[in-house]
């Protein structure tokens, strides 16, 4: 699963329909989103999610894990890291700090860089590691 719809736009244009299937919840996920998730939990399906490396997108975050058991995917303090590293435009996090049950060091990591990176800025990443599930 992924949050932007620009990142799903961009899996259906370079890997086509080989790509595994992957889910967007364009935002905060609508009802036809927690259906679907729904659907693919109660069927024995597996979600992986990632999305914005910001407060809101660490909130979405828990809350699919503690919805539906979604595993975090490229949603780690390295992975974050790296986001600073190759996205040059920061936008400086705001609200409330949020807990990273299953990578403290991501929270520590954002409160110490004070910086946002947005799933469209780590789109080459996940789409790598996407195709690489082929």
């Amino acid at each position: 699963m992924c949050e932007n719809p620009a990142v799903l736009r961009r899996a259906a244009g370079e890997l086509g329909a080989s790509s595994p299937p992957l889910i967007c919840a364009e935002g905060r996920p609508s009802t036809a989103f927690h259906r679907l998730a729904r659907l693919i939990v109660n069927g024995g399906g597996r979600l992986l999610y990632h999305g914005d490396f910001d407060w809101p997108g660490i909130d979405m975050t828990n809350q699919l894990i503690g919805r539906y058991g979604a595993e975090p995917w490229k949603m780690s303090a390295a992975d974050y890291l790296e986001g600073l590293r190759t996205e040059d435009d920061h936008v400086a996090l705001s609200g409330k700090a949020r807990s990273t049950s299953w990578d403290p060091r991501l929270s520590n990591a954002m409160q110490e860089h004070q910086a946002a990176v947005y799933e469209e800025g780590v789109a080459d990443a996940l789409l790598a590691d996407w195709g690489d599930q082929l």
